[in-house]
């Protein structure tokens, strides 16, 4: 089983809530054998190569992958996935004075037609705003760790 990163919300902290939730057990107690791939595109590549039986990988990253043609459709299936996590976040530091902080959520947040390349390369829509609040789960991962 490979994970790619310790701090990663998809690619470990969620996967070790997960399997202690479903097994009763700890993820490196539950598999042979665990490691870390170093990233997301690195885990899809060593489970593509047989380096490890399974991957836990964020959906994007495989969903990106398929876009791109660096695997096929049948190469790999996927045999859990949990429900939506939020994204990363765009973050401002609350020492920026306002009226810095308003020009760049506008960037962000405003006309973002200049950013509209970039928007179908990702195969996103843009941007939304986002609260801490939305973030709750993913922090309580990191203080519940099994």
């Amino acid at each position: 089983m490979s994970l790619t990163d310790p701090a990663s919300t998809s690619g470990a902290l969620l996967p070790r809530k997960a399997v202690s939730q479903l097994t009763g057990t700890l993820l490196e107690s539950y598999f042979q054998r665990v490691t870390f791939a170093g990233s997301h595109d690195r885990a899809i590549d060593a489970v593509q190569t047989n380096l490890v039986d399974a991957a836990f990988v964020s959906s994007t990253r495989l969903d990106e992958a398929l876009r791109r043609g660096t695997i096929l459709p049948d190469e790999i299936g996927v045999l859990w996935q949990s429900s939506p996590i939020p994204y990363d976040p765009v973050v401002l530091s609350q020492r920026l004075c306002p009226e810095l902080a308003s020009r760049i959520r506008k960037v962000f947040l405003g006309d973002t037609s200049a950013l509209d390349g970039m928007f179908r390369e990702l195969d996103v829509n843009g941007f939304v705003p986002a609260s801490d609040a939305q973030y709750r789960d993913i922090r309580e991962l990191f203080v519940t760790r099994p």
